[in-house]
């Protein structure tokens, strides 16, 4: 394999192991935290490594007439980056999953679009080192 192709497979390499190998960090709280709500505050809430995937829970219901929302940021059951619908502790909720650093502290599509600008920078510089090699 020549100098090129080997610089080419080891930036592969090593892009594939931080984004693939490496633990996510995700916000853990939940309603009872100050700040934890649909309203984030950052600088309240504590980070934790997370062998699986980031995931921010969203649930309604009503205690007498009253409208409660909750909100849970914590690490889940792996799961594909996205929103679903499901049942927790017996309350209907919109759950977001995502599986890149701090990603559960906004909207899903936000940190779809960190993936794939990861991956579009990436491309680039594997393009421009192959070309400058090339030469």
């Amino acid at each position: 394999m020549s100098s090129g192709g080997r610089i080419v497979a080891t930036v592969l390499f090593l892009t594939g192991l931080i984004t693939c190998c490496v633990a996510p960090m995700c916000f853990s709280c939940t309603q009872k935290d100050f700040g934890c709500n649909d309203h984030f505050t950052l600088p309240n809430t504590e980070a934790i490594p997370c062998d699986e995937t980031c995931v921010k829970m969203r649930g309604e219901r009503y205690s007498d007439s009253v409208r409660i929302v909750e909100v849970t940021r914590t690490c889940f059951e792996q799961r594909d980056d996205g929103c679903y619908d499901t049942t927790y502790n017996s309350i209907s909720v919109e759950a977001c999953a995502c599986n890149t650093d701090y990603c559960n502290a906004s909207p899903p599509a936000s940190s779809a679009a960190k993936g794939a600008l990861l991956r579009l920078v990436v491309s680039a510089a594997v393009c421009l080192i192959h070309n400058a090699v090339e030469r």
